[in-house]
């Protein structure tokens, strides 16, 4: 029976499919400009993950200084908030 689930830590190409669709993250819940400092309800959770910053990571973004325009469903990125302890670009 042990042998039908598969090598621990393993997946499928379906599973990893399957996984990519069903994981959320964030995106822009309207248009934000660069400079906006954003709140709870500038980003909500959105399918698919495709990569992008989980839920469980809003936390990390609010307060933070948006450096870049985002269009209304826009996935953002870490790249797309000034962190205060990032460096500045000379």
């Amino acid at each position: 029976a042990w042998s039908m689930l598969g090598q621990p830590g393993s997946r499928s190409a379906s599973e990893v499919a399957a996984r990519l669709w069903a994981v959320k993250s964030l995106h822009a819940s309207r248009e934000l400009e660069a400079g906006r400092i954003l709140s709870l309800d500038d980003l909500v959770a959105q399918r698919p993950g495709n990569g992008g910053p989980t839920p469980d990571e809003l936390p990390s973004f609010l307060g933070q200084k948006l450096v870049r325009r985002l269009e209304k469903g826009e996935r953002i990125s870490n790249g797309d908030v000034a962190r205060p302890d990032s460096p500045k670009p000379q």
